[in-house]
């Protein structure tokens, strides 16, 4: 895993490859942590759903997007082709 070194915080990316009734899928983290405090948004904008289309439609998966206050955590998950 890479922390990159950003002067509010980190970023912290992660994957696994699991295996499942329907064959080896692809489960990916990334977090934020050490920033500025974050507050959800009110609605869906547009680069959430890019997010969880891109996933869902170009690689039969999933993603979910968790708007904490120590930071955005992205939990996705698809098929590995």
């Amino acid at each position: 895993c890479i922390w990159p070194r950003l002067p509010e915080g980190r970023v912290h990316p992660s994957w696994q490859i699991e295996n499942a009734d329907e064959g080896r899928l692809v489960r990916l983290r990334r977090e934020e942590r050490g920033g500025p405090p974050l507050t959800a948004p009110q609605g869906t904008g547009f680069g959430t759903q890019l997010i969880r289309r891109a996933f869902g439609f170009e690689l039969d998966g999933t993603a979910d997007l968790a708007f904490e206050p120590e930071g955005l955590r992205l939990e996705a998950t698809f098929p590995l082709p």
